[in-house]
């Protein structure tokens, strides 16, 4: 899978924090990215975009190496105040939003306090304005009537959508489809996907972007 554009509620982690943090981007960004603002590398500001990671764990941070101190050289974390004066690294220049790099899931924000704040989830595929897989709703269905869904759409940098297959059926373990223009009725893509024991749901495929207004249902083979 190529990079992945990162939104508005993307996951952070920080290998300083005790816990897990949620990107906020300012909704004063009107490009969107599945219907949330779309982040680009300037969005590092502390406590505005980077919020709070818990507890910091960093000596390298003086209210820690202070608290540490006091207790006799055993670390004392504290509370964590992100100090992200810098942007994002890097960026992906192929799209500037606000004249900006727009943020991909692998970049890294470094905090003075030596940590380093990564992206789990990019934040897309949540529900807000995502793949239009029919002109009547989400779901496509299978003629045995299985109904299968798109589930944790993204976007890359090469305008391609990645998305998985989810069955409602958690012990079918592959399924076969095709992908069907509504307009011309022409198919698309038809392949086979293997779906994880237990949980019904298939790896990353990927689609072209314009297809998103075209594409109807999943039909079995």
């Amino acid at each position: 899978m190529g990079k992945i554009y990162v939104c508005n509620g993307a996951q952070l982690v920080c290998s300083m924090g005790t816990s897990n943090a949620v990107l906020v981007v300012l909704p004063e960004r009107r490009i969107l990215l599945d219907g949330q603002p779309q982040a680009n590398i300037m969005d590092h500001k502390s406590m505005t975009n980077i919020p709070s990671f818990g507890l910091c764990t960093s000596l390298a941070n003086p209210v820690v190496a202070a608290a540490t101190a006091a207790n006799l050289g055993r670390l004392q974390p504290m509370p964590c105040v992100p100090n992200t004066n810098s942007p994002w690294q890097k960026g992906h220049e192929k799209l500037l939003l606000k004249n900006f790099p727009a943020l991909c899931m692998d970049d890294k924000l470094n905090c003075a306090w030596a940590g380093t704040i990564t992206i789990t989830d990019c934040g897309q595929g949540k529900g807000q304005g995502a793949f239009p897989l029919s002109k009547n709703g989400a779901d496509g269905e299978l003629l045995d009537k299985l109904f299968f869904k798109w589930d944790s759409r993204t976007v890359d940098v090469d305008g391609k959508v990645c998305l998985r297959v989810k069955s409602l059926d958690k012990n079918r373990t592959s399924a076969s489809f095709k992908v069907i223009d509504v307009d011309t009725n022409e198919t698309l893509k038809e392949l086979t996907v293997q779906l994880k024991d237990g949980e019904g749901c298939s790896e990353s495929i990927t689609i072209p972007e314009e297809w998103e207004a075209k594409v109807i249902k999943a039909i079995e083979v």
